[in-house]
């Protein structure tokens, strides 16, 4: 059955009330949602309770669901949710304490694996984003082949492949990083193997019918379990967005060490041979980026400005006005990038960043006609798609570097402070207007990465240069609040500085 069956048997439930519709979405995805909490709780009935909550908060909220949302994904993130509201405290200490025990793996058997990732496996695939997390719930938790997950995603088979082999890939460095070292085709037959366990046999009856009475049915743990895990979603989604538009300026001070974050970032490479460049649409950053290379090597010029954002189109504009004057953007970019149509071009994705849920960086290397290159691009998601909006994101001459002729520079109007515990960097005052738009910008909370870049073993005047740039361009915060233990995004917009804010803030 392919996702879209899910999709359509939650729509008729929604629709026509039809409970057979549901029970059949649960019997399909049962074993799934009872083997996460079962993982997390270790107890039998405590993962049968999880279970139920699971379906109750899908009955509740399925005529809200979007009509991209893959049905398998989000029950096995719901059921992560579920479960670690469940166990509160507890399965955190037991882990920590269990990953402090672990020893390397390298020439373990696959029956000693999985013990020892069980028990992490969930947090791992929390750590994904959404289409990785999705293709890896598709290919090891339901059997998807490529075409299926390619599919589900919006994309073509190969990009699902590409999109699998990444993503085992950064779960592994996830373990690795915790002492457990296990290769992908390991992880991946051992995940494959272990990770979906029968639930009871009528657990799944007992479930669909609590279930379509939206929990009246359930007992009152059952409940405020529900409830509980639900603020958690609502909290994770949150957390998740990122806020976009603001004024913005910032202090310099004296260097300090920040606090270490480990970052989504995946070492994995992958080859983008010109055998392979095919029109794939626009539904990833792999996907793009194979349509755009689809675009210039048969001279489509819509394709190539289809995969870029405005902001991007703009910059172009601007250089091709000066260059070549007269000529479109279009052309601009076949011209330009014609090199990689001769001969056989060597095109490689190297390291991954997520800045957000809604913004990646890709390495990217070329090497074409005798010369080699390589940048970092930064894709954007808008509406449905993913967008290049930044061809050299961490160089001189990307939209947040500082090497443009005559541009006029700004910051942000956040002043810093070191926080004595830990000497981080937290923010110290903000400026009134600024704190009226953007509730979580608050003094005490600890600024973690600007647009991507950590800002661990950086001194605070480092941190401030990489928040000034060219007025009018977008600064991506990630913040850590240590009062609720939550990590949020803020996308802002650098302003010129003036007098009154600088005094406002205390710099002047």
């Amino acid at each position: 059955m392919h996702e879209s069956d899910d999709m359509a048997l939650l729509c008729e439930y929604v629709e026509s009330g039809t409970e057979s519709a549901f029970a059949e979405i649960v019997a399909r995805h049962i074993n799934k949602v009872y083997s996460i909490a079962l993982r997390h709780t270790r107890n039998p009935h405590q993962a049968e309770e999880i279970t139920q909550v699971v379906f109750v908060i899908l009955a509740r909220k399925s005529a809200h669901l979007g009509k991209r949302v893959v049905l398998s994904g989000w029950l096995c993130q719901t059921a992560r949710l579920t479960a670690v509201t469940f166990v509160r405290g507890e399965i955190r200490r037991a882990r920590r304490e269990q990953e402090a025990s672990m020893q390397s793996l390298t020439n373990q058997t696959e029956s000693d694996v999985w013990p020892k990732i069980a028990p992490l496996l969930d947090e791992a695939m929390s750590r994904l984003n959404r289409n990785d997390h999705y293709a890896i719930v598709l290919r090891f938790f339901d059997g998807k082949n490529m075409r299926e997950i390619g599919e589900a995603l919006g994309s073509t088979e190969d990009a699902a492949k590409m999109r699998v082999n990444r993503a085992v890939e950064k779960l592994r460095l996830f373990f690795a990083r915790r002492g457990v070292a296990v290769s992908a085709a390991v992880l991946s037959t051992v995940i494959s193997a272990n990770s979906i366990h029968a639930a009871p046999p009528a657990l799944a009856k007992a479930a669909a019918a609590i279930a379509m009475t939206k929990g009246t049915m359930a007992s009152t743990s059952a409940l405020s379990l529900a409830k509980g895990a639900t603020k958690v979603m609502a909290w994770t989604n949150l957390k998740a967005a990122a806020v976009a538009g603001a004024i913005i300026m910032i202090a310099a001070g004296a260097a300090t060490a920040l606090i270490a974050q480990s970052g989504h970032v995946s070492a994995t490479v992958a080859d983008l041979p010109k055998s392979s460049w095919v029109f794939a649409g626009y539904k990833s950053p792999d996907a793009t980026l194979q349509s755009i290379l689809w675009g210039i090597n048969v001279l489509n010029r819509q394709a190539v400005l289809d995969g870029l954002s405005a902001d991007c189109q703009e910059d172009f504009r601007e250089y091709a006005t000066e260059h070549n004057p007269g000529m479109s953007v279009g052309a601009f970019l076949l011209h330009r990038w014609s090199p990689l149509t001769a001969g056989k071009p060597e095109i490689r994705l190297g390291n991954e960043e997520i800045l957000s849920p809604n913004q990646i960086l890709l390495q990217l290397s070329v090497r074409a006609g005798g010369e080699s290159q390589s940048t970092w691009l930064k894709f954007k998601k808008i509406g449905g798609d993913w967008k290049i909006d930044d061809f050299d994101a961490k160089g001189p001459n990307g939209r947040t570097g500082l090497d443009h002729p005559d541009a006029q520079y700004g910051g942000i109007g956040i002043a810093l402070e070191i926080e004595p515990a830990t000497h981080a960097p937290r923010i110290a005052k903000v400026l009134p207007a600024l704190a009226l738009t953007h509730s979580n910008l608050v003094s005490g909370v600890i600024v973690q990465k600007v647009n991507g870049t950590s800002t661990d073993g950086k001194s605070l005047s480092e941190c401030v240069f990489l928040t000034r740039g060219r007025v009018g361009t977008d600064v991506l915060l990630q913040l850590y609040d240590p009062a609720s233990r939550l990590t949020n995004f803020v996308e802002l917009t650098r302003k010129p500085f003036t007098w009154p804010d600088m005094v406002t803030l205390g710099l002047r």
